[in-house]
């Protein structure tokens, strides 16, 4: 279930001034939760972005510079460009608009904005003289007959239903002397008259209406303009939304650094771990924790083991309590069981420890749950030390991806490793984290746990 955290606090304000008193209680939560984390890393982001810039710079650009960002990003001031660059990558909606911007064709509506249409240039050439009555008249007159010869060319030229060979004798017939079909006829020169209805009386009677029906003739010619008004020249695709800020992206290049405490000069606490495996097909567990005492700023955090194959058996991991008679916690993960990091989580089960006591903490492969004796253990040592003043500034101030850093080297080893595996539990496949945690086992001596994440981070 989401974190209501997320939607209670305002991480605008949080990204701002992290280091206020009202987010101490939300200081302490959001590293261990990964809902949080995402979110304060979005907001935290941008704020990184903006406290790199000047006084006064982190205003989003005007309409007018993005425009010339997007047309000619060459004849912007180079520090100009930087700067609108810098807003850019941490500011989702600017990099929309530039998209948007980009994707419009400058030069084509231009162009067709300078040029004026012919008709627009006879109007305005002629516009003066139309102001005369008799130019006007004239105007008028000449433009009708040419409206009359554009009509007959065109019915002349339109193809009609009938035959043609009618067409010419209907039109004809009012005026019978250019009619060449009669000027042919040489044998009767002078008694033409009988011929003529001879020829008409010959032609069918139902012809004519067919030949009337010629008025249905020109409008298809002015259907034409629709295909240029529905056919878009320029169609912008939708701009791609920009991809969320993932927490992989803002860790630094180089691995935390751990710096153990005053507790590691003391005996080691580590049991087990050492074997690869405890007989034929019996991987051994490895607890995930400093050969000394490690400590923890959280009151209940969570604890890692390591499986170096995988298993059908089952593995219990228990939390001692040294002043109780009964543990403060027993959690039994049943088999199969993937070769890998595992976490056991003591906030999931109300588990609290108290400040300042050392508690030893184990997992063990139950091979025989009838024989107990039969188990194959590895264990270490945590305590909880609450955040002082230095280590909650430090928290405070940290930019997103970086807090890991400043727990290894406060001596916080295990806040730092659980840091890089919530951000893990998001993004399973960050190459980056599984090299950071590495780094981190390799420095308390777990090597086989470190080799196997470098394998799943993949060729350096």
């Amino acid at each position: 279930m989401p974190c209501s955290r997320v939607h209670e606090v305002d991480l605008a304000a949080f990204a701002v001034d992290p280091r206020s008193p009202e987010w101490a209680e939300f200081r302490d939560h959001f590293p261990r939760c990964a809902d949080c984390t995402r979110e304060v890393a979005r907001f935290g982001a941008l704020a990184a972005a903006l406290r790199t810039e000047n006084a006064g710079v982190s205003a989003h650009p005007s309409d007018a510079q993005l425009l010339a960002l997007a047309r000619a990003p060459a004849e912007l001031v180079r520090d100009e460009r930087a700067r609108f660059e810098a807003h850019l990558a941490g500011c989702a909606p600017c990099r929309t608009e530039l998209a948007a911007a980009r994707g419009f064709a400058f030069a084509k509506s231009t162009t067709e904005a300078k040029r004026p249409g012919w008709l627009a240039g006879i109007g305005m050439a002629f516009a003066p003289l139309l102001r005369r009555p008799a130019f006007a008249a004239a105007l008028a007159v000449a433009l009708a007959v040419i409206a009359t010869v554009l009509v007959r060319q065109t019915r002349e030229t339109q193809p009609l239903p009938s035959p043609p060979p009618i067409a010419e004798v209907e039109r004809s017939a009012p005026e019978p002397p250019p009619q060449a079909p009669l000027e042919e006829q040489p044998a009767t020169p002078a008694p033409s008259a009988p011929p003529e209805p001879t020829q008409i009386a010959e032609q069918p009677v139902a012809e004519p209406p067919t030949v009337e029906q010629p008025p249905v003739e020109p409008p298809p010619v002015v259907a034409k303009p629709p295909p240029e008004i529905a056919a878009p020249e320029v169609e912008t695709p939708e701009p791609a939304p920009a991809p969320p800020i993932q927490i992989a992206a803002l860790l630094p290049p180089e691995p935390p650094r751990y710096a153990p405490g005053a507790l590691a000069s003391g005996a080691s606490v580590r049991v087990g771990g050492g074997a690869r495996n405890a007989g034929a097909g019996t991987p051994a567990p490895m607890a995930l924790g400093p050969e000394h005492t490690g400590v923890s700023a959280h009151e209940s955090p969570d604890l890692y083991w390591f499986l170096p194959a995988t298993t059908p058996l089952s593995v219990e991991v228990s939390v001692v309590d040294p002043d109780a008679d009964e543990p403060l916690l027993e959690q039994v993960f049943p088999g199969p069981l993937a070769a890998g990091v595992h976490r056991a989580s003591l906030a999931e089960h109300g588990a609290r420890l108290r400040p300042g006591v050392e508690y030893r903490w184990y997992v063990a492969l139950v091979r025989d749950p009838a024989r107990r004796s039969q188990d194959v253990v590895s264990g270490s040592a945590i305590r909880f030390e609450p955040p002082g003043s230095e280590l909650e500034s430090r928290l405070s101030a940290a930019t997103p991806g970086t807090s890991a850093h400043v727990y290894a080297e406060s001596g916080f080893w295990y806040d730092a490793f659980d840091q890089l595996s919530s951000w893990l539990a998001d993004e399973p496949s960050a190459a980056v984290l599984h090299k950071h945690r590495a780094a981190l086992l390799d420095q308390v001596g777990l090597a086989d746990a470190a080799a196997f994440e470098r394998r799943v981070a993949g060729p350096q």
